[in-house]
């Protein structure tokens, strides 16, 4: 009994063993070669497409005071015109005040609303709106101011140009051209606007250094032609004298020199900026005048700071862009005798036709 276990175990382990034997001598199945990718395949070049896509875009805000009058209408169309330059803006969203504080600060809100990445904000009024940029730059939507200031310096950067160099050239101008003696008559823009108020005070400082010149009127205007000549021809009643207008626009010189035309006055020497009408008047009736180029490029200019911000550039907190003084004697180097009234010198160059203003 005990050799058959033993001769039947021996049988198990001989027939094990041949299994092993046979199993190892067939030949191994062939694993498929995996085919090594090339250096092509695995490296492509970005689309011009998957570039764009995958840049970051931005939504600006911009809260314009208004358009109600032309310079307004083209420094709007440089902003969008501007924008509409970058890609990386992805939307422009431009909303109009007009001239109306309380709106403008509504206008902001609905704009923090939407989600902006950034407002540029042209002030109506200097202190109405310093709670509103405060509140931007608090809830982390950074500000850039342009044209207008605001009685704050909570904000990333103003462009703009010097109103206060505006004014004092204007006034300066005006002594010469009068003699450094006579009965002048002012007009300002917008009561609590900073670009008014800063070309004002700076000019009464350089009369008050004048004794023998006289301010016999001043009016605000709301930088309104109609407002400046109903003015002109109130101050033509109250004055037999008037020696020179200085007017922080052409807006508003031009009416107040037909003011003195229809009321038989001789014309008189007078300052403003760069609108054409104004220009036109005093070019073709031989008027002593200086225009003070106050350009709507800064529009553009604006947008150029807000995108180098948001890309993490560093920006000046200041940006003064030059002001162009225009004797009338040199208008003829200008071409405007073919343009609209309502154009000012200079801003409608590299404009396209669809931005421009259709007054």
């Amino acid at each position: 009994m005990n050799n058959k276990r033993k001769y039947l175990t021996l049988s198990v382990i001989l027939l094990i063993a041949i299994g092993l034997l046979l199993t190892a001598c067939q030949p191994a199945e062939e694993t498929p070669a995996v085919e090594e990718p090339t250096t092509e395949e695995v490296v492509e070049e970005p689309t011009e497409a998957a570039v764009e896509e995958s840049a970051e875009s931005y939504v600006i805000g911009f809260s314009n005071a208004s358009t109600s009058n032309s310079w307004r209408a083209f420094f709007d169309a440089w902003v969008r015109y501007e924008a509409s330059r970058h890609p990386e803006i992805e939307e422009l969203i431009d909303t109009d005040a007009q001239d109306d504080p309380v709106k403008q600060i509504a206008d902001i809100e609905d704009l923090m609303a939407q989600g902006v990445d950034l407002l540029i904000i042209s002030p109506a009024e200097q202190e109405a709106l310093v709670p509103a940029v405060e509140s931007a730059m608090e809830a982390g939507i950074p500000v850039i101011l342009v044209d207008r200031k605001v009685n704050t310096d909570n904000y990333i950067s103003y462009v703009g140009a010097s109103d206060t160099d505006m004014g004092r050239i204007m006034a300066e101008e005006l002594v010469k051209m009068i003699g450094e003696k006579g009965n002048i008559v002012m007009f300002s823009g917008i009561a609590g606007a900073s670009p008014a108020e800063l070309r004002l005070e700076a000019a009464r400082e350089v009369f008050a250094q004048y004794p023998d010149i006289k301010i016999v009127g001043h009016t605000y205007t709301g930088w309104q032609p109609s407002e400046a000549k109903a003015a002109m021809e109130g101050f033509i009643q109250a004055n037999e004298q008037i020696d020179g207008i200085w007017a922080d626009s052409g807006l508003l010189s031009w009416p107040a020199e037909e003011a003195l035309q229809e009321a038989g006055r001789d014309f008189v020497p007078a300052t403003g900026d760069q609108f054409i009408g104004f220009s036109k008047f005093v070019y073709e009736n031989d008027i002593p005048a200086v225009q003070v180029r106050f350009p709507a490029t800064m529009g553009a200019d604006a947008v150029l700071v807000a995108l180098k911000y948001l890309q993490g550039e560093e920006v000046e907190k200041e940006i003064l862009v030059p002001l162009v003084v225009i004797p009338s004697s040199e208008l003829g180097k200008y071409d405007i005798l073919d343009k609209p009234d309502d154009w000012w010198v200079g801003d409608y160059n590299d404009l396209p036709d669809e931005y421009l203003p259709d007054f």
